[in-house]
């Protein structure tokens, strides 16, 4: 592996000290900035360990947090209430937003699905988080062609 691909020993994989060594000190108003967070990504091979992380960098980044919940109802069809929501809520699939998706305002994040491909929103586009609503996440695209 590159020397430059590596983290610096002293990490140790603490989730904590990694994302205070990617994205730097947030009290510090030049780390803020939609170019530095632009530059900057970490990228984590499994769920478990993505879900670890986010639920870390959520508590990172200042301000406050707001929990976005899946759906918890089935759609309508014979095997309605075969399963019990609890157990379908502690799933997490390769692919899929967590039950429970915890956001804050001014943090980078990543889309799962092509949303609008026409207009940059698609799997894997970097977006800003600008306002969240209770059913709506207002979001600043960061990369591709259709930045702003």
């Amino acid at each position: 592996m590159p020397p430059f691909m590596r983290p610096p020993p002293e990490l140790n994989y603490d989730p904590i000290r990694l994302l205070d060594h990617v994205y730097g000190d947030f009290n510090d108003a030049r780390n803020t900035t939609v170019k530095n967070l632009i530059d900057r990504a970490i990228l984590i091979p499994k769920n478990k360990d993505v879900d670890a992380s986010s639920d870390h960098a959520v508590q990172f980044f200042p301000g406050e947090k707001k929990t976005y919940l899946s759906a918890d109802r089935p759609a309508q069809d014979e095997n309605e209430g075969a399963y019990p929501t609890e157990l379908l809520n502690s799933k997490n699939p390769p692919g899929f937003a967590p039950h429970q998706l915890r956001l804050k305002v001014d943090i980078p994040i990543i889309l799962l699905r092509n949303a609008d491909p026409v207009q940059g929103l698609a799997n894997g586009t970097r977006l800003f988080i600008l306002h969240l609503s209770p059913r709506v996440i207002e979001a600043k695209i960061l990369t591709g062609i259709h930045v702003g």
